[in-house]
């Protein structure tokens, strides 16, 4: 792409597939996630909503895709899959598992805040 065709996507504007996003950060993970259950789009990073180039900003993310939360809860897991996950984490010997599997989850990540769910369980 050449830059004449870049700001011409830009003189644009965003739309339902094109987002500007000012920063690599969390917001631009979800934006690649909606794009991918859609039909897909375009992110341009280092643009503002005004249409602006500015400088970039990388903001460190400590997380992967699998942290992201899930409409779901403990109690939806399937209890046989449960059981099974607990002998393996006790076999593995990483992490000693007690005798309360979901606080077990949570500090293991896979239950976030309220009980949600990650991708990961």
């Amino acid at each position: 792409m050449t830059t004449n065709q870049l700001l011409h996507i830009i003189e644009q504007g965003e739309s339902e597939t094109l987002e500007f996003k000012t920063s690599f950060n969390r917001a631009v993970i979800e934006t690649i996630i909606a794009f991918s259950n859609a039909n897909s789009g375009n992110i341009v990073l280092g643009v503002n909503d005004d249409k602006e180039i500015v400088e970039m900003r990388f903001i460190s993310l400590n997380y992967s895709f699998d942290s992201f939360e899930v409409n779901a809860k403990y109690n939806d897991l399937d209890k046989e899959a449960l059981a099974f996950f607990k002998k393996r984490i006790s076999e593995a010997g990483r992490y000693k598992p007690t005798s309360n599997l979901n606080n077990d989850l949570t500090k293991l990540g896979f239950i976030k805040r309220e009980g949600k769910l990650t991708r990961a369980a």
